[in-house]
């Protein structure tokens, strides 16, 4: 729905090079669309990159926090301004979604989970071109 555009793919691929560079992973670390999910183990860090926002996830709240850190000094160093600054924590939301890392779900957010339904409401009373 969003469509192409090259700012944002250049911002995105800006974004995820600064992950790597300064978590000092490989790709497999970061949640892309399209791609598997990371396994995380102990202290291990994953980032999940999405234009201007920055998340780290780990099993480790302190791991988490360092991760977040480090990926926020290395966007600032390149002249990045940040906001909505959050510590580690297991519950938050974000990108229409949210994460309860205690119960070990992820969901939709209830808007989100209204326009899906709606949306297929709405199929199921018109025709679709």
């Amino acid at each position: 729905p969003m469509g192409f555009s090259w700012s944002f793919y250049l911002i995105q691929k800006l974004h995820e090079q600064s992950a790597l560079r300064s978590l000092e992973v490989d790709r497999s670390m970061l949640i892309l669309d399209g791609y598997p999910a990371p396994r995380l183990a102990g202290d291990q860090i994953a980032a999940m990159p999405y234009c201007d926002n920055v998340h780290s996830l780990s099993l480790s709240r302190e791991a988490c926090q360092k991760g977040k850190d480090l990926m926020c000094g290395d966007l600032q160093d390149l002249g990045f301004s940040l906001h909505e600054d959050v510590d580690a924590t297991d519950f938050f939301q974000t990108l229409g979604g949210i994460i309860d890392g205690k119960a070990g779900v992820v969901k939709p957010t209830p808007t989100r989970a209204w326009n899906i339904i709606l949306a297929f409401e709405s199929l199921l009373d018109s025709p679709v071109d």
